[in-house]
């Protein structure tokens, strides 16, 4: 079939009509992911995370070479050397 402006004028093909491409699927990894694993397992690696922050905290505020810049509150680390 010929299209007036090329392949990518004419009508689309029925491959684009799949249920992955029917919405945006940005969620299903999220969801799949807390169904295999459950929230608990998620919410452990968060406190985890934010006790690895305290901890290079600590250590940074016992080097003489670096100057912790601000309060460690979440997991980002603001130092200077």
């Amino acid at each position: 079939m010929q299209h007036e402006r090329g392949l990518s004028a004419g009508p689309d093909t029925f491959t684009n009509y799949g249920m992955e491409l029917s919405r945006g699927f940005k969620a299903l990894k999220v969801w799949m992911l807390l169904k295999e694993h459950g929230i608990q397992k998620y919410a452990k690696l968060v406190r985890q995370n934010l006790e690895q922050a305290r901890y290079l905290g600590r250590l940074i505020g016992e080097n003489r070479e670096l100057e912790l810049l601000a309060e460690v509150s979440l997991n980002i680390i603001c130092y200077r050397w």
